[in-house]
């Protein structure tokens, strides 16, 4: 099963999320579109300055190619098209890019490239490649997915080599350095007991300098100390649901629909939560928001009825935020529309409020700046230049 996870989900994705996004929406001083020509958007961090760094899986390139049945449009092929690029916020200084000049308008620049990144030779879309950016002090890792085993990342020859580990940028300019890889331990351990395959995709870091990361095909949360070194966390449980009616099987058969756990963030209690996008058949309603406390111990639930989370935050008041990709389900999901997504706000007392209703169209990632500005990697599995950063103040 979970090689039909590579790159986070079964083949339906890819094939969801083909139509370009609109140039412009209606003026609305609570949504700005603040960068723009941006491929395949991941995970996105609030640098010095308000600074934003946004991790581009990239669009893929000429090979070596492989052909895998758990993605869509057959054959993917690698390139080193991925990239880091830098948003900078009017009125401020970029981070680690020259000209150190200022602007009254905002700014964006590729800081790192040559990025491996895997994608279908048809559109591009929904590649695989760097996903989460955290950054301490200069210092900036990332997570580079990959979705599949040692057999699998073999194929892609030596540069695609990088992915299924956490990498260091130190300096942004120089190439990206393996601080963890991910897979070994994957075999090794194993810590959900399933099929091995490895694909890091959420990334924080600790205090104490360590960080810790989902591993959305191995159904886990992993530990990485300071100096690289593997430890599991958690591996999180499937849970039963419905055999949706197309697979034509008896009335009430369940199918196990595993974790693939994507955003994870720290609380204001030190507590870690994890979003999960979920596994075939991706049941609308049936991702979960886990709660991991702050000295260990078992996961609990701790918010349902969400449908393909791909990340989370925390505002400046406390109350989570909860990004899903397709909140109507990536299976359920018209071909050749792109999905709408959805961006809650939970508030200590229940209560959840969207914001950004109906703007927001494969979102797949989000950070909190300093002002309690909210921004989200939009059409973020979109390559050839359709990805955004929008702001929203909520």
């Amino acid at each position: 099963m979970k090689r039909l996870l590579q790159g986070l989900t079964a083949g339906a994705v890819a094939v969801a999320l083909c139509v370009t996004p609109t140039s412009a929406y209606a003026a609305d001083p609570a949504f700005t579109v603040v960068a723009t020509g941006l491929d395949n958007p991941r995970g996105i961090a609030v640098g010095p300055g308000g600074v934003l760094l946004v991790a581009e899986a990239g669009n893929g390139g000429p090979g070596p190619c492989v052909t895998t049945p758990g993605k869509a449009n057959g054959i993917w092929c690698l390139g080193m098209t991925g990239s880091v690029t830098g948003v900078v916020p009017p009125g401020v200084l970029p981070f680690l890019h020259s000209p150190a000049t200022t602007s009254n308008q905002w700014r964006q620049y590729r800081v790192v490239t040559g990025l491996p990144s895997l994608a279908s030779t048809i559109d591009g879309d929904n590649a695989v490649g760097i996903e989460h950016l955290a950054i301490r002090g200069l210092k900036v890792y990332a997570t580079l997915g990959l979705g599949g085993d040692h057999e699998f990342r073999d194929g892609l020859g030596s540069n695609g080599q990088l992915l299924g580990r956490v990498v260091t940028l130190e300096p942004l300019a120089n190439p990206p350095v393996s601080f963890s890889d991910l897979l070994p331990y994957e075999v090794n351990v194993n810590p959900d007991g399933g099929d091995i395959a490895s694909n890091p995709y959420g990334l924080i870091g600790n205090p104490d300098g360590s960080l810790v990361a989902t591993d959305a095909a191995g159904n886990s949360v992993i530990r990485i100390s300071s100096t690289g070194a593997p430890s599991a966390v958690t591996a999180l449980a499937v849970q039963p649901v419905e055999a949706p009616g197309f697979l034509g099987l008896p009335a009430g058969t369940t199918l196990p629909m595993q974790s693939v756990p994507t955003g994870i963030v720290r609380g204001p209690d030190g507590a870690l939560y994890i979003g999960e996008f979920t596994g075939f058949p991706f049941q609308i309603g049936g991702a979960r928001v886990w709660k991991i406390p702050a000295n260990g111990g078992a996961p609990s639930v701790v918010a349902t009825g969400f449908t393909n989370i791909i990340d989370l935050a925390f505002d400046k008041q406390n109350r989570l935020l909860v990004l899903e990709l397709a909140k109507d389900s990536i299976l359920t999901n018209p071909a050749g529309v792109a999905p709408a997504g959805r961006l809650t706000r939970l508030a200590a007392n229940g209560t959840r409020t969207e914001l950004a209703a109906g703007k927001l169209f494969g979102p797949s990632g989000i950070a909190v700046g300093a002002d309690g500005s909210i921004y989200v990697t939009n059409y973020g599995v979109l390559g050839d230049g359709h990805g955004q950063v929008v702001k929203i103040r909520p």
